[in-house]
């Protein structure tokens, strides 16, 4: 997961981050931690990357939304 955040954030670094995380979400904080333009979804069953999305996209303002790219990690 680092390095496709580490490869987007060369191209995106301005642009906000939603991180879905789940069962190994403490993990995931401790390598992340709080960073600049990124935010946290929990996603609490784990139910396909359709719903992962979901979850992601509860955290943005539909209305600020220009553009949405989702990678795996």
């Amino acid at each position: 997961m680092e390095r496709v955040y580490n490869a987007c954030n060369n191209e995106f670094s301005s642009m906000n981050t939603i991180i879905v995380v789940g069962i190994k979400a403490l993990d995931v904080l401790d390598v992340f931690g709080k960073r600049e333009n990124v935010g946290y979804a929990y996603q609490e069953f784990q139910k396909g990357t359709g719903h992962a999305v979901q979850v992601g996209l509860e955290k943005i303002d539909p209305q600020s939304l220009r553009g949405l790219y989702i990678f795996p990690g």
